[in-house]
């Protein structure tokens, strides 16, 4: 019976052998490890994927818009190349003109609308890159410490194996005795007693060893399935970040190409008002046409303020707002040249001291103040809430700085009078305005420090020249007033 159960024991040793050298072999083709002892966490990331879908049907939809619109003005063009040159045909072209700087407008409304639409993409796609970037990063490190675990494995395997291989080598050499020879060797009760329990301990040390193999061979198994999941899973997701590289660089050079339309479009529009005002000048000054023009003028000024008052009430600060101390800054600090478009991130606590003269040259001078005007010298007066600051030897390109620390809480682009256009908030109810500008250099929600670049000036809008339209206004939460700049900035 002894002799049986060696027999089967050392035929289990063997096949135990051949097993684990089958299996080695197999699992020889797991990659050796970088030498970097990464993390162990495993993580099960989900794909993400950039939902476009939405913004490009929206786009679509918008370029059909201003297809149409570009056929209406084309059609209107022709039409204005017959007018004749007479006083009731300048009338008429007068009308025209403005049916077209209105069309104009709507196509200037639709390409923000896209590059709205095309800035939120590139926001969708930049995050997309951003988080699969850090799960190529941690799969890395997972593969890493699998390679490690897989090498540690290998060398428990090789350990044990070693230790079978001298142990098959004693059996062999000690073939002839038996455990039963063993036993019966045993001169009393006490002696037979102890080889027995060293044949035991000795049987049991064999299935140890086998055992462990098992359980070594079964765990380097499940580390190379990990790992080759591991692998398709990085390899996925280097796929699909280069998918999404490829859409961001698209989506970067739509939006470069609709930025230069939109230019292209507010330079027409800048035209076409310089076209339309020349024959304002020409215009009877006693024609009813004249003086409803000059009505509707006056109205649209209104209407514009009003407009500019509600932004200012619904999402600027409010006089009787509590500062907060951690937004509370130095209100004496040193003027600074101009800075990137980072900030501090704090208001000052009186945003009305030390204000900074929004155009940063010594050369300004202020074509119309804050007083009561006559924009079309006709002898009606309207006042002027606002500094109009140009630049001597030319003003169009050149740079706008914010006024104080603040939150942009506006941008956009007025069809009828302040053309490109920024408003600021402060804090403790002030706001400035910058209105006719050649192009923003910032975004709604993005927060500035006193002396950043936020525009250019320009011409946009209903202007006969270049120059910035500055405004100062104050908020009490119910209602908004102006004040004059000049009380608060000094030219340089």
């Amino acid at each position: 019976m002894s002799l049986k159960n060696r027999f089967n024991r050392f035929s289990r040793t063997v096949m135990a052998l051949v097993l684990c050298l089958s299996m080695l072999s197999v699992y020889a083709v797991a990659d050796d490890p970088s030498g970097t002892k990464a993390a162990t966490k495993a993580t099960n990331t989900q794909e993400t994927t950039t939902s476009s879908s939405a913004d490009d049907q929206a786009l679509k939809d918008l370029q059909k818009k201003y297809d149409s619109i570009e056929r209406k003005i084309s059609q209107n063009e022709k039409k204005l190349d017959q007018v004749e040159n007479s006083k009731a045909a300048e009338e008429s072209k007068y009308k025209k003109l403005n049916s077209e700087i209105s069309d104009l407008n709507s196509q200037i409304s639709i390409v923000g609308e896209r590059i709205s639409v095309l800035d939120n993409s590139i926001s969708k796609i930049t995050s997309n890159i951003n988080k699969l970037d850090g799960d190529i990063d941690e799969l890395d490190k997972e593969i890493n410490q699998i390679n490690y675990d897989i090498v540690v494995t290998k060398n428990n395997i090789n350990d044990r194996y070693e230790m079978l291989k001298k142990r098959l080598r004693a059996a062999y050499v000690t073939g002839n005795v038996s455990n039963l020879q063993i036993l019966l060797s045993s001169k009393d009760f006490s002696t037979f007693l102890n080889n027995a329990e060293m044949v035991k301990r000795v049987a049991d040390y064999d299935m140890k060893l086998i055992d462990g193999l098992e359980d070594d061979l079964e765990e380097l198994g499940e580390l190379n399935t990990r790992c080759n999941e591991s692998k398709k899973e990085l390899n996925s997701k280097i796929s699909q970040l280069s998918s999404e590289k490829d859409s961001l660089s698209a989506k970067k050079s739509d939006a470069k190409s609709s930025e230069e339309l939109l230019e292209s479009k507010q330079a027409q529009v800048s035209a076409k008002r310089a076209e339309s005002q020349k024959l304002i000048n020409e215009m009877d000054k006693d024609s009813e046409e004249y003086k409803k023009i000059i009505s509707d003028y006056l109205e649209e000024l209104k209407r514009v303020e009003a407009e500019m008052d509600r932004i200012v009430l619904e999402r600027g600060s409010s006089t009787n707002d509590k500062s907060d101390e951690k937004d509370k800054d130095n209100e004496n600090e040193n003027d600074s040249d101009e800075k990137d478009v980072k900030s501090s991130g704090k208001y000052v606590s009186k945003p009305l001291n030390n204000m900074k003269w929004p155009v940063p040259y010594k050369n300004c001078y202020i074509s119309v103040g804050y007083t009561y005007y006559d924009p079309f010298n006709t002898g009606q007066k309207t006042f002027h809430n606002a500094i109009d600051i140009c630049v001597r030897g030319g003003s169009e390109g050149k740079d706008i700085v914010a006024a104080q620390n603040g939150k942009v809480i506006k941008t956009g682009y007025g069809h009828s009078l302040q053309g490109n256009y920024i408003i600021l908030d402060h804090g403790g109810g002030v706001t400035t305005v910058y209105y006719h500008c050649q192009k923003l250099l910032v975004k709604e929600g993005q927060f500035v420090d006193k002396g950043t670049r936020i525009a250019l000036i320009g011409h946009t809008g209903k202007v006969t020249g270049s120059h910035l339209h500055f405004g100062i206004k104050i908020s009490d939460g119910k209602k908004v007033k102006t004040v004059n700049p000049l009380n608060y900035v000094s030219m340089p």
